[in-house]
């Protein structure tokens, strides 16, 4: 059984917002919904709690305990982005993100340590050249660098104000429902720069994505801040795993609201599980160790080759 005290403390919140986004996910997969709702916000809002999660799992202030974390996000973007090369051939109509979140992890792996007016400022220019919708294969749908890179720095800066989300979740929403009711009304072709479309990296979207994401995790600090259902709770720990499973497994199951229920259900019960006897999923515990391995400060110094030959 998993010792609960030599975990670290958890945030009960932020893994339920991660168990929204993971089911708001797979239903919009297995049910192909229309729902404006359903398209662009979920992917969005793991973006987001991406940069929240950097941000509280990085603590170091300085020294070789800061360069630490800084050289294991480069090696979690390294392993996301081989990850994405294998996932991809399983993923049949999904299309994978871990690629885009891979470069974005790479990217900012210093962000962390930033002020905080720095990262409003680098998020508001991310938000300016993703809307400029510059000719650039990075910058294309369904997962457009710069929109990916901006919603995690935006998750950067949320995790700094966590007890204060519930108060600008109002706000939040305001600027979702405008994205959404703007979609139909703005001729996107004639206003590129103002796309308000999902997955477009335009600024109408990426307003709107980022008004969800606060309003979803401010929302869900608000009513789990003491006490959230283990298989929420459980299912929001172990995003990656669940992730991958969800995109090898999808194209084996019939479309529909009845298999998209039964995954989001199999895949909270599997998590809680796992969880009573690991501390970590998976693929979580394989990408922990794996960093924490590639950036050991401990190894003995190696010969050199003239040293061997002697």
């Amino acid at each position: 059984m998993t010792n609960a005290s030599r975990l670290p403390p958890r945030i009960i919140g932020v893994d339920a917002a991660r168990a929204v986004a993971l089911g708001a996910m797979m239903w919009a997969h297995l049910t192909d919904s229309t729902s404006p709702w359903l398209y662009g916000f979920p992917s969005a809002l793991f973006a987001f709690l991406a940069g929240v999660s950097m941000q509280l799992s990085m603590r170091a202030t300085g020294g070789a305990a800061l360069a630490r974390e800084r050289h294991q996000a480069m090696v979690r973007g390294a392993a996301l982005l081989a990850l994405h090369v294998v996932l991809t051939p399983l993923s049949g109509s999904i299309t994978v993100v871990l690629g885009t979140f891979g470069a974005c992890y790479l990217a900012l792996a210093c962000a962390p340590r930033w002020g905080t007016r720095t990262l409003v400022w680098v998020c508001g220019a991310l938000m300016v050249v993703s809307a400029l919708q510059l000719p650039l294969s990075v910058t294309a749908p369904p997962y457009p660098l710069f929109e990916w890179a901006a919603l995690m720095v935006a998750g950067l800066i949320a995790a700094r104000f966590l007890p204060r989300l519930p108060l600008v979740a109002p706000v939040g929403a305001a600027c979702a429902v405008f994205g959404v009711w703007m979609r139909p009304l703005l001729d996107a072709h004639q206003y590129p720069f103002l796309n308000p479309n999902g997955h477009t990296g335009g600024l109408i979207a990426l307003i709107s994505e980022i008004g969800c994401s606060l309003a979803v995790l401010g929302l869900c600090l608000l009513l789990f801040s003491r006490w959230c259902p283990y298989p929420i709770q459980a299912m929001g720990r172990t995003p990656l795993s669940v992730y991958c499973l969800h995109v090898v497994t999808a194209a084996l199951l019939p479309a529909g609201p009845l298999s998209a229920a039964l995954s989001i259900v199999a895949a909270a019960a599997l998590a809680s599980v796992w969880l009573l006897f690991f501390p970590r999923g998976p693929l979580e515990q394989l990408l922990r160790d794996f960093t924490h391995a590639a950036a050991r400060q401990d190894l003995p110094q190696r010969h050199s080759a003239k040293e061997l030959q002697s």
